[in-house]
């Protein structure tokens, strides 16, 4: 709650106009629309994350995990890499650990945790 109030006394928007914090009752946030940008021919996507330093897309399935190439505001599926992952139960999250490690883990308890190395950004050593 304090970041949401910081954001509306820095006058991004967030109050509803009569300059009480975005913790009282009343506030409003405004509406955001998504905007489609693409479609990917991958089944069952149950998670996704953006690597920060060069835009990598990762898909997590219940099945393997895809890693993507940014191409502009979109990903080349060509270059789309494979990446078997260990079985897990409804296997719904992935996230980036840094630059080069992937975090996956499972809906169900007690929920493992699993590291994955992957290449690093191009630009790093």
């Amino acid at each position: 709650l304090n970041a949401l109030a910081a954001i509306s006394e820095s006058g991004n928007g967030l109050s509803d106009g009569d300059n009480r914090s975005s913790t009282q009752p009343g506030t409003l946030f405004p509406t955001v629309h998504a905007e489609h940008i693409q479609s990917l021919l991958v089944p069952l996507v149950t998670a996704a994350d953006i690597r920060t330093e060069d835009q990598m897309l990762a898909l997590c399935t219940y099945g393997p995990a895809y890693l993507l190439q940014p191409d502009g505001l979109r990903w080349k599926e060509r270059s789309m890499q494979r990446i078997a992952l260990p079985g897990r139960k409804q296997g719904e999250s992935l996230a980036f650990a840094g630059s080069d490690e992937l975090v996956i883990s499972s809906e169900h308890p007690p929920a493992p945790l699993w590291n994955l190395r992957i290449a690093k950004p191009a630009s790093q050593p």
